[in-house]
Formats: structure tokens, sequence, C-alpha cells
């Protein structure tokens, strides 16, 4: 999809963008209104607001973007849940999120399209020094220190599905951590042999880490919302949704690339 078409598509949302964002400075100008996390004095049609896991990629993409054609854009990040709800009280310029939480956020005639999929994978250090062959490390009565993510965040549910299609009750071995604490663990401190983490975060540490394949699976998939007329921001989202660059970029950070439709 071209930007002129997409221009033309979006247009109409101006409306509903003003009606979103709210105005709590009896009607400031927004190049002049402070937002959070050093977004201060940066218009809203240049914000790019991404779920933590996809913020990587969507960085890459900015920098990436601007080399191309010297247009800058601005990426918040945050969990998916942080973003939702940041996205409920100031509707960004793009928006990006899980699918799940992009169907149910985003307001009618928004533009979106697929960005890329990460998948849960079991990660050991480079090189496989404790052997590890497969889940039955997490299971009970193994010998070998594993991690996982805490039930609360989304990578910590993820295992959840993958034990239980694998049909393993995860021993005391297996600690509870936050993605850095298991990445730390696996790779800084050595503490941990195994973990299962998203591809996106093991491709943080992929020079220190390698994946052992598991027949289990548990994906999640990002999608790209654009909400804004912004001719700049508008040429952003057609080149992520179509270039070839852009999908070599999402590949390298983790995000398979999904062929929008």
């Amino acid at each position: 999809m071209r930007a002129s078409r997409l221009f033309a598509m979006v247009a109409v949302l101006g409306l509903l963008i003003a009606a979103c964002s709210g105005d709590d400075g009896g009607g400031e100008d927004e190049t002049s209104s402070p937002t959070e996390n050093g977004t201060e004095g940066v218009p809203a049609s240049e914000l790019v607001v991404a779920a933590d896991a996809a913020s990587r990629a969507m960085e890459a993409l900015a920098a990436a973007y601007a080399e191309e054609t010297g247009e800058e854009v601005l990426v918040r990040a945050g969990s998916p849940q942080e973003i939702s709800s940041d996205f409920a009280a100031e509707t960004p310029a793009i928006y990006v999120n899980t699918t799940d939480f992009v169907t149910g956020d985003v307001p009618d005639g928004a533009i979106v399209a697929p960005l890329g999929t990460d998948v849960l994978q079991l990660g050991v250090l480079r090189g496989n020094p404790a052997g590890v062959t497969g889940l039955e490390v997490f299971a009970a009565g193994s010998d070998v220190p594993a991690g996982i993510c805490r039930s609360g965040l989304q990578c910590g549910r993820a295992a959840t599905q993958v034990f239980e299609q694998a049909g393993i009750e995860p021993g005391p071995q297996v600690a509870e951590e936050s993605v850095g604490g298991l990445l730390n663990g696996l790779t800084r401190d050595e503490s941990l042999d195994a973990v299962l983490l998203f591809r996106t975060d093991l491709r943080r540490r992929f020079a220190l880490v390698e994946q052992v394949p598991i027949t289990e699976r548990v994906s999640i998939d990002y999608d790209i919302a654009l909400l804004t007329d912004d001719e700049r921001l508008i040429g952003f989202y057609d080149w992520v949704a179509t270039s070839e660059d852009a999908q070599v970029i999402l590949q390298q950070r983790g995000l398979a690339a999904l062929t929008p439709s």
C-alpha cells in the first residue's frame, strides 16, 4: 500500500484522533505539552508507541528509516498493559502491540497491518555446556538449574502453556525471574543452564546464547496500527509494512515478519 493511498484512507481519522487525545491544558498547542519518558516538546504526530518486546525492533526500524529518508520518529516503549493504558489516555500516532491488544484498543477505521510474530524458545549458553536437550530439564527430578519468567509476565504465561503441551510439571529447581534476571543468570553469573524466553528477548544476547529446538510452540503476533494523517508517519508506516529492508530488520530482532495481505 503506497503512502498516497494511505493518506486518503486515514484523512478521516483527524477528528477521531482529536477526540481520543484529550486536552487538559485549555487548548494548549500539543507541541508544547510535556509527555512521559522524555517526549516533552514532541508533537503527537511524531510518536510511535510500542510494546516493549516490539520496541527494540521499532527503534531499529526508525533508525533505518531516518538514515534512508532523513525523517525521524520517536519510539516510546512499555509493557503491553502499560501501552494499552497509555493508549486509552492519549491516542498515539502509530500504535504497536500484540494482536489481541490492538484488536481491543484501536478505534474503527484505523489502518492495521501485521508486523511480525514472536515465539517462546528454549535458550542455553552458546555451546550448550550443560548438554540440554529439551524441556525435561524443567521437570521435577532434574538437577539442571533452569528458569522461566514470573507468572504475571507474558513469557511466564507462555511457559505455562508450553509445559501443559509437554505434560511437564515444573520442579523446585526452576527459578522464576524477570526477563533481565533470566538473561543475566544464563549469560553473566551462569547460575542457570536453561531458560524459556521469547525469541526477541534471547536476541538481546545473540552472541552468547543459542536455541535448543522444541516441538511445543507458543507464539504471539504483533500488529502495527496507523492513527494519523501526518504524511511523515504515513510514509513510515508504509515503509515498515512493505519494504524488504524493514522485513530484514524485523527478522534480525526476532520478530519473524508477516507478509501483509
